[in-house]
Order: C-alpha cells, then structure tokens, then sequence
C-alpha cells in the first residue's frame, strides 16, 4: 500500500507507532477491516523492504509500547532473513542452471567439433582435448591420447624442435594462426597440422597452451604434387 501509516512503514522504513485512530483507512488498511484505536506497524526488510508486519488494538493498554515495538521489529528481521534466504536460493538455483545450460552448450561445442581442440602445459603435456583431435591422431578417445601424451615434442611432433618454435612465439605473447608443422600419429604416420592457439592462464596462473588444429596432410600432398 502507499497509503496511512503503511504506506509511511514501506516509504520511510522504520516503525510506526499510533494511538486514537478515526478507522482502518488512516492506517492504510480497507474500510471494512475491523476498526481499532492503537495500532503497531514495523518493516519486514533486509536488502530491500518486502512488506510490513502489524498489530492492532494492544490488549490490556491503549496504546503499543516500545517493548511491544522492539519485539514486532525483531519478529520482523526474522521474517526478513526467512524471505532474504528464500529469495538467495532461488537466485543460486537460476544462475545453477544458467552454469549448467552455458556447461552443455561449451560440451556439445567441444564434443561436435571437426576441429581439435586441445590445452597443453608449456612443457608439452597434454591436459585436455576434444573427440576429434583424437582421431586426427590415430586414437580412439581423448583421455588414450592424452594418457599416450605425456610429451608433446617427442610423441606429436615428428620434429622435436617444432614444439621449441612453437612456444617461443607463445611466450613472446604473439598468437599462432595456422601454424604448419608435421605431427605422428599413433601408428607412426606423419600428417600435417595446421595450429592457431594462445597462451592462458589456469585458476593457479600457471600457463597453459590453448589451441586449434587441423589435418591439411591432403593440402600438403596436393601441394607437394603440383610443385613436382
């Protein structure tokens, strides 16, 4: 309401406190509410004021007392932390399902792509990678290649001074775009790489190699026959 003394407890924010009054309308309550003389209303409020708490017509008094008051607005704080608690959880379980909705999409993204997606320690042991960096790799899931992976030089590169090449330009705080290098697969066939990636930050600020990858072997041999 922002009428009587109802509206004063929600615009003003504390108790209000009156005696001799002409009817619920000066309270700010319908004409056909039960009429009273005293009444004791206080805010129901945290964050924000939900609404308001009241008493009328004290019993064995004319008029509501400070204690009367002290113990409304305790009463009150309690309704308040109820609705704040209420209100905190509801929001924790949108922004739970906001979380886990973003956390599907990035899957279902990550799992379909028909690039490799892959994230390696700047030493060269690999953390992370998608279904198809696996099979560009000649391995039947990720977690085999990342277990068959431990060093990236030697294992993925066919040349161990490309993963050298390879850093040094992350290091430098350049990005890669579309840098060609021959990888091994697992059954020890060469292919072609074509890799853009950037160097990240884990949530312990340790750096880690984060990247695309592509098979251009076809490309390449194409290539390789025009030039012969």
């Amino acid at each position: 309401t922002s009428d009587g003394i109802l509206g004063d407890v929600v615009r003003l924010g504390s108790p209000q406190r009156r005696g001799g009054l002409s009817g619920p309308e000066e309270a700010g309550l319908p004409r056909a509410h039960p009429s009273f003389q005293s009444f004791l209303a206080v805010p129901i409020a945290a964050s924000h004021v939900y609404g308001w708490l009241y008493l009328a017509d004290r019993m064995g008094a004319k008029e509501f007392s400070e204690v009367d008051e002290e113990i409304a607005v305790t009463l009150a704080a309690q309704a308040a932390l109820a609705y704040e608690n209420s209100t905190f959880y509801s929001e924790l379980q949108i922004q739970a399902e906001v979380l886990r909705a973003a956390q599907e999409r990035y899957k279902g993204i990550f799992e379909g792509a028909l690039e490799g997606i892959f994230q390696a320690t700047t030493k060269g042991r690999l953390i992370l990678a998608n279904p198809a960096m696996a099979q560009m790799l000649g391995y039947p899931s990720p977690r085999e290649l990342i277990d068959a992976t431990s060093e990236l030089g030697q294992q993925l590169c066919a040349d161990e001074a490309t993963l050298d090449d390879l850093l040094r330009i992350l290091q430098e705080g350049r990005s890669l775009r579309n840098f060609e290098f021959q990888s091994r697969r697992k059954d020890g066939v060469k292919v072609w790489l074509a890799c853009s990636g950037r160097l990240v930050r884990d949530a312990d600020g340790n750096p880690l190699f984060e990247g695309l990858a592509q098979d251009i072997s076809e490309r390449k041999l194409a290539e390789e026959k025009v030039v012969s």
